[in-house]
Protein backbone atom coordinates (compact mmCIF):
# COMPACT_ATOMS: atom_id res chain seq x y z
CA UNK A 1 0.00 0.00 0.00
CA UNK A 2 1.36 3.32 -1.49
CA UNK A 3 1.70 6.42 1.44
CA UNK A 4 -1.25 8.04 0.05
CA UNK A 5 -3.44 4.86 0.40
CA UNK A 6 -2.40 4.96 4.03
CA UNK A 7 -3.25 8.49 4.48
CA UNK A 8 -6.57 8.05 2.58
CA UNK A 9 -7.14 4.84 4.68
CA UNK A 10 -6.20 6.84 8.15
CA UNK A 11 -8.81 9.86 7.37
CA UNK A 12 -11.70 7.10 6.38
CA UNK A 13 -10.85 5.40 9.92
CA UNK A 14 -10.81 8.94 11.52
CA UNK A 15 -14.10 10.12 10.06
CA UNK A 16 -15.76 6.68 10.87
CA UNK A 17 -14.84 7.66 14.69
CA UNK A 18 -15.65 10.69 14.73
CA UNK A 19 -19.19 9.21 13.15
CA UNK A 20 -19.44 7.08 16.18
CA UNK A 21 -18.42 9.67 18.62
CA UNK A 22 -21.22 12.40 17.19
CA UNK A 23 -24.08 9.56 17.59
CA UNK A 24 -22.56 8.38 20.69
CA UNK A 25 -23.29 12.27 22.10
CA UNK A 26 -26.66 11.73 20.49
CA UNK A 27 -27.30 9.03 22.98
CA UNK A 28 -25.93 11.15 25.83
CA UNK A 29 -27.95 14.04 25.02
CA UNK A 30 -31.31 11.85 24.89
CA UNK A 31 -30.10 9.86 27.91
CA UNK A 32 -30.11 12.97 29.85
CA UNK A 33 -33.55 14.42 28.64
CA UNK A 34 -34.86 10.64 29.51
CA UNK A 35 -33.74 11.22 32.90
CA UNK A 36 -35.09 14.57 33.40
CA UNK A 37 -38.54 12.77 32.32
CA UNK A 38 -40.15 12.03 35.83
CA UNK A 39 -39.99 15.97 36.53
CA UNK A 40 -40.56 17.59 33.37
CA UNK A 41 -43.98 15.82 33.70
CA UNK A 42 -44.28 18.33 36.56
CA UNK A 43 -43.24 21.18 35.26
CA UNK A 44 -45.15 24.02 34.38
CA UNK A 45 -44.06 27.02 31.87
CA UNK A 46 -43.87 30.87 33.14
CA UNK A 47 -43.27 33.96 30.53
CA UNK A 48 -42.53 37.41 32.56
CA UNK A 49 -43.25 40.49 29.91
CA UNK A 50 -44.41 43.80 29.97
CA UNK A 51 -43.41 46.89 28.71
CA UNK A 52 -39.69 47.38 28.91
CA UNK A 53 -37.99 49.30 31.91
CA UNK A 54 -40.85 48.16 34.13
CA UNK A 55 -39.16 45.88 36.12
CA UNK A 56 -39.58 42.40 34.32
CA UNK A 57 -35.74 42.05 35.42
CA UNK A 58 -36.60 42.57 39.12
CA UNK A 59 -39.33 40.23 39.11
CA UNK A 60 -37.11 38.09 37.27
CA UNK A 61 -34.25 38.45 40.38
CA UNK A 62 -37.00 37.73 42.98
CA UNK A 63 -38.80 34.84 41.57
CA UNK A 64 -35.15 32.86 40.83
CA UNK A 65 -34.35 33.27 44.62
CA UNK A 66 -37.48 30.90 45.38
CA UNK A 67 -35.95 27.01 44.90
CA UNK A 68 -38.88 26.01 43.02
CA UNK A 69 -38.32 28.82 40.02
CA UNK A 70 -35.82 28.65 37.36
CA UNK A 71 -35.90 31.41 34.73
CA UNK A 72 -33.83 32.34 31.97
CA UNK A 73 -33.02 35.74 30.97
CA UNK A 74 -33.78 37.14 27.57
CA UNK A 75 -33.09 33.55 26.62
CA UNK A 76 -34.68 33.20 23.51
CA UNK A 77 -35.86 36.74 23.01
CA UNK A 78 -34.66 35.81 19.28
CA UNK A 79 -37.55 33.66 18.57
CA UNK A 80 -40.04 36.65 19.88
CA UNK A 81 -40.57 37.62 16.62
CA UNK A 82 -43.77 37.03 13.92
CA UNK A 83 -41.73 34.70 11.99
CA UNK A 84 -39.82 32.58 14.71
CA UNK A 85 -42.15 32.37 17.49
CA UNK A 86 -43.44 29.19 16.45
CA UNK A 87 -40.17 28.08 17.51
CA UNK A 88 -40.15 28.80 21.05
CA UNK A 89 -41.73 25.54 22.23
CA UNK A 90 -41.77 23.00 25.54
CA UNK A 91 -38.67 21.18 23.60
CA UNK A 92 -36.54 24.15 24.40
CA UNK A 93 -36.65 24.33 28.32
CA UNK A 94 -34.98 20.65 27.91
CA UNK A 95 -31.97 21.32 30.12
CA UNK A 96 -29.58 19.81 27.63
CA UNK A 97 -30.89 22.72 25.20
CA UNK A 98 -31.91 25.43 27.18
CA UNK A 99 -28.44 25.49 29.15
CA UNK A 100 -26.49 25.57 25.72
CA UNK A 101 -26.96 29.11 24.78
CA UNK A 102 -26.94 29.92 21.37
CA UNK A 103 -25.95 32.86 18.91
CA UNK A 104 -29.10 32.72 17.05
CA UNK A 105 -31.50 32.09 20.28
CA UNK A 106 -30.18 35.76 22.36
CA UNK A 107 -27.29 38.34 22.17
CA UNK A 108 -26.31 37.17 25.80
CA UNK A 109 -24.34 34.36 24.43
CA UNK A 110 -20.85 33.23 25.04
CA UNK A 111 -20.32 35.89 22.68
CA UNK A 112 -21.37 38.52 24.94
CA UNK A 113 -18.85 40.48 26.57
CA UNK A 114 -20.50 40.09 29.81
CA UNK A 115 -20.34 36.23 29.50
CA UNK A 116 -17.84 35.19 31.48
CA UNK A 117 -18.87 37.84 34.40
CA UNK A 118 -22.21 38.14 34.21
CA UNK A 119 -24.50 35.09 32.34
CA UNK A 120 -22.30 32.13 32.39
CA UNK A 121 -22.13 32.35 36.18
CA UNK A 122 -26.26 33.14 36.04
CA UNK A 123 -26.90 29.84 34.13
CA UNK A 124 -24.23 27.58 36.50
CA UNK A 125 -26.29 28.59 39.00
CA UNK A 126 -29.69 28.62 37.66
CA UNK A 127 -28.56 24.33 36.78
CA UNK A 128 -27.71 23.67 39.90
CA UNK A 129 -31.54 23.56 40.61
CA UNK A 130 -32.32 20.87 37.75
CA UNK A 131 -33.34 18.21 38.48
CA UNK A 132 -34.39 17.70 42.19
CA UNK A 133 -36.23 21.44 43.09
CA UNK A 134 -37.22 23.08 39.85
CA UNK A 135 -41.03 22.75 39.40
CA UNK A 136 -41.77 26.20 37.33
CA UNK A 137 -39.26 26.56 34.42
CA UNK A 138 -39.63 29.54 31.69
CA UNK A 139 -38.10 32.96 30.37
CA UNK A 140 -37.86 36.68 30.83
CA UNK A 141 -38.53 38.93 28.11
CA UNK A 142 -40.41 42.25 28.08
CA UNK A 143 -41.94 41.57 24.23
CA UNK A 144 -43.85 38.50 24.90
CA UNK A 145 -46.42 40.16 25.75
CA UNK A 146 -46.58 40.88 21.62
CA UNK A 147 -47.10 36.89 21.15
CA UNK A 148 -49.63 35.98 24.27
CA UNK A 149 -51.63 33.68 21.78
CA UNK A 150 -48.78 31.74 19.82
CA UNK A 151 -47.40 31.52 23.63
CA UNK A 152 -50.05 30.22 24.73
CA UNK A 153 -51.20 27.52 21.96
CA UNK A 154 -47.52 25.92 22.06
CA UNK A 155 -47.83 25.60 25.40
CA UNK A 156 -51.32 24.52 26.89
CA UNK A 157 -51.10 21.01 27.01
CA UNK A 158 -48.02 21.57 28.88
CA UNK A 159 -49.04 23.82 31.56
CA UNK A 160 -48.47 27.89 30.83
CA UNK A 161 -48.62 30.68 32.65
CA UNK A 162 -48.02 34.90 32.37
CA UNK A 163 -46.56 37.40 34.62
CA UNK A 164 -47.28 41.32 32.80
CA UNK A 165 -45.52 44.20 34.51
CA UNK A 166 -47.38 46.98 35.02
CA UNK A 167 -45.75 50.09 36.08
CA UNK A 168 -46.27 54.21 36.60
CA UNK A 169 -45.71 55.30 33.06
CA UNK A 170 -44.35 58.40 34.43
CA UNK A 171 -41.39 56.23 35.83
CA UNK A 172 -40.94 54.33 32.92
CA UNK A 173 -40.21 57.60 30.63
CA UNK A 174 -38.01 58.37 33.17
CA UNK A 175 -36.08 55.45 32.55
CA UNK A 176 -36.49 55.63 28.97
CA UNK A 177 -35.20 59.10 29.36
CA UNK A 178 -32.42 58.31 30.87
CA UNK A 179 -30.75 55.32 29.23
CA UNK A 180 -31.36 57.39 25.91
CA UNK A 181 -29.22 59.58 27.10
CA UNK A 182 -26.18 57.63 28.35
CA UNK A 183 -24.21 58.06 25.45
CA UNK A 184 -22.15 54.88 26.99
CA UNK A 185 -25.56 52.49 27.27
CA UNK A 186 -24.60 51.05 23.39
CA UNK A 187 -27.60 48.72 24.12
CA UNK A 188 -30.76 51.67 23.94
CA UNK A 189 -31.19 53.96 20.93
CA UNK A 190 -30.46 57.07 21.57
CA UNK A 191 -34.12 58.31 20.58
CA UNK A 192 -35.89 55.93 22.03
CA UNK A 193 -37.42 58.64 24.51
CA UNK A 194 -40.29 59.09 26.72
CA UNK A 195 -42.40 59.27 23.67
CA UNK A 196 -41.26 55.34 22.48
CA UNK A 197 -41.60 54.82 26.79
CA UNK A 198 -45.69 55.69 26.26
CA UNK A 199 -45.95 54.29 23.12
CA UNK A 200 -44.74 50.82 23.95
CA UNK A 201 -46.65 51.05 27.44
CA UNK A 202 -49.95 51.99 25.49
CA UNK A 203 -49.56 48.74 23.16
CA UNK A 204 -48.31 46.62 25.90
CA UNK A 205 -51.66 47.12 27.20
CA UNK A 206 -53.63 46.73 23.98
CA UNK A 207 -51.91 43.33 23.75
CA UNK A 208 -52.60 41.99 27.06
CA UNK A 209 -56.23 43.01 27.57
CA UNK A 210 -57.15 41.69 24.10
CA UNK A 211 -55.68 38.89 25.37
CA UNK A 212 -57.25 38.68 28.70
CA UNK A 213 -60.95 39.80 26.79
CA UNK A 214 -60.35 37.14 23.87
CA UNK A 215 -59.15 34.15 25.50
CA UNK A 216 -60.50 34.86 29.28
CA UNK A 217 -57.88 32.83 30.04
CA UNK A 218 -56.74 32.85 33.97
CA UNK A 219 -53.18 32.28 33.50
CA UNK A 220 -51.79 35.80 33.36
CA UNK A 221 -50.73 37.83 36.13
CA UNK A 222 -51.18 41.12 36.32
CA UNK A 223 -48.11 42.08 38.59
CA UNK A 224 -48.49 46.19 39.67
CA UNK A 225 -44.78 46.62 40.48
CA UNK A 226 -45.49 49.90 42.95
CA UNK A 227 -48.00 46.76 44.74
CA UNK A 228 -44.87 44.50 44.70
CA UNK A 229 -41.91 46.14 45.58
CA UNK A 230 -43.61 48.52 48.04
CA UNK A 231 -43.03 44.60 50.59
CA UNK A 232 -46.88 44.06 51.14
CA UNK A 233 -46.83 40.90 52.38
CA UNK A 234 -50.24 39.68 51.06
CA UNK A 235 -49.48 40.57 47.77
CA UNK A 236 -46.55 38.76 47.49
CA UNK A 237 -48.78 36.03 48.67
CA UNK A 238 -51.27 36.37 45.61
CA UNK A 239 -48.41 35.94 43.42
CA UNK A 240 -47.19 33.16 44.92
CA UNK A 241 -50.84 31.73 45.30
CA UNK A 242 -51.02 31.95 41.03
CA UNK A 243 -47.78 30.38 40.54
CA UNK A 244 -49.08 27.21 42.59
CA UNK A 245 -46.53 27.42 45.39
CA UNK A 246 -45.45 28.16 48.89
CA UNK A 247 -43.12 30.76 50.25
CA UNK A 248 -40.06 29.39 52.07
CA UNK A 249 -38.08 31.27 54.88
CA UNK A 250 -35.15 32.29 53.01
CA UNK A 251 -37.49 33.69 49.95
CA UNK A 252 -39.28 35.77 52.06
CA UNK A 253 -35.94 36.92 53.74
CA UNK A 254 -34.89 37.96 50.24
CA UNK A 255 -38.04 39.56 49.33
CA UNK A 256 -37.92 42.08 52.84
CA UNK A 257 -34.19 43.23 51.79
CA UNK A 258 -35.32 43.77 48.34
CA UNK A 259 -38.27 46.10 49.05
CA UNK A 260 -36.87 47.73 52.64
CA UNK A 261 -35.64 50.84 50.60
CA UNK A 262 -39.30 51.32 49.26
CA UNK A 263 -40.31 54.75 51.23
CA UNK A 264 -37.16 56.31 49.89
CA UNK A 265 -37.42 55.36 46.86
CA UNK A 266 -40.89 56.85 46.68
CA UNK A 267 -40.02 59.92 48.25
CA UNK A 268 -36.82 60.91 45.61
CA UNK A 269 -37.68 63.50 43.41
CA UNK A 270 -38.52 63.18 39.96
CA UNK A 271 -36.65 65.17 38.17
CA UNK A 272 -39.40 65.52 34.66
CA UNK A 273 -39.53 68.52 31.99
CA UNK A 274 -43.04 69.63 32.01
CA UNK A 275 -43.04 69.50 28.51
CA UNK A 276 -42.29 65.60 28.52
CA UNK A 277 -44.91 65.64 31.63
CA UNK A 278 -47.53 66.93 29.72
CA UNK A 279 -47.07 64.74 26.66
CA UNK A 280 -47.10 61.70 29.06
CA UNK A 281 -50.22 62.89 30.61
CA UNK A 282 -52.46 63.70 27.38
CA UNK A 283 -51.36 60.34 25.66
CA UNK A 284 -51.28 57.71 27.68
CA UNK A 285 -54.05 55.09 27.88
CA UNK A 286 -54.84 55.78 31.62
CA UNK A 287 -58.12 54.40 30.69
CA UNK A 288 -57.35 51.10 29.22
CA UNK A 289 -54.83 50.53 32.47
CA UNK A 290 -57.72 51.60 34.69
CA UNK A 291 -59.92 48.74 32.66
CA UNK A 292 -57.40 46.05 33.11
CA UNK A 293 -56.76 46.74 36.79
CA UNK A 294 -60.82 47.07 37.53
CA UNK A 295 -61.26 43.91 35.63
CA UNK A 296 -58.27 41.84 36.22
CA UNK A 297 -55.75 42.74 38.81
CA UNK A 298 -55.84 40.63 41.57
CA UNK A 299 -57.04 42.50 45.09
CA UNK A 300 -54.92 42.26 48.07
Amino acid sequence: MSRSEKEFSRITEIKMELTKWQEKIKEIKLALNQSYSSVNIRWKYLFVCGCPRSGTTAILNLLNYHPLIALGVERYKHYANKTLIHKLNPDLFQPSVFFDVREEQTNLNPQHKGWENQWKPFYEELKEKFPKNTTIIGDKFPHYYEFYEEINAQFTSAGVKFIFMLRDIIDVALSYDARAKNQKDIGWGRNRNYKFAVSDWNQSLINTWNYLENRKQENLFICEYEKLFSGDDRYLNLLLNFLDINSEREFFAYYKSMTQNWKKYKQREKVIDQEELTYIEQNSNYVLRDKILQKYAPQA
